[in-house]
């Protein structure tokens, strides 16, 4: 439940840094799969920029997800995470998309409700599972 918060506060952050104030053509996209052990984050951006730069604006936004998750853009992320979440619930092929999560993965991401979830959590669990940068790979 955290980490889909996480992937979902990430997904804003990086969406806000790098398409809203950098005005590149940009679509990142963070998704977040559960799996037996913890589950996968997956970061996909689309730029005509250098990838050294991008990746480094990337590692500089976590770091600031590290340090400190913003109360009012965690509140935004739980509105607009349950109007999505309500939205894909009155349609019935995503209703059954959700019931053949539950039988092969034991759940699905619309069982993840997020208005519980507290800043230090969040921050807990970006500290925890988040990449840190240390030059290149």
């Amino acid at each position: 439940r955290v980490l889909f918060a996480l992937s979902q506060y990430l997904n804003a952050a990086l969406f806000n840094e790098l398409r809203d104030k950098d005005g590149d053509a940009y679509s990142p996209q963070v998704t977040y799969e559960p799996d037996a052990y913890s589950g996968i984050f997956t970061i996909e951006i689309l730029s005509s920029k250098r990838p050294q730069q991008i990746e480094k604006r990337v590692f500089d936004i976590i770091d600031r997800v590290k340090a400190d998750i913003e109360t009012r853009e965690l509140g935004r992320m739980r509105d607009l995470s349950e109007l999505k979440r309500r939205k894909m619930l009155s349609d019935n092929g995503e209703i059954l998309d959700r019931i053949v999560d539950r039988v092969i993965q034991g759940a699905s991401m619309t069982d993840f409700a997020l208005d519980g979830i507290t800043r230090e959590e969040m921050v807990a669990a970006a500290v925890r599972y988040l990449p840190s940068h240390h030059h290149a790979y």
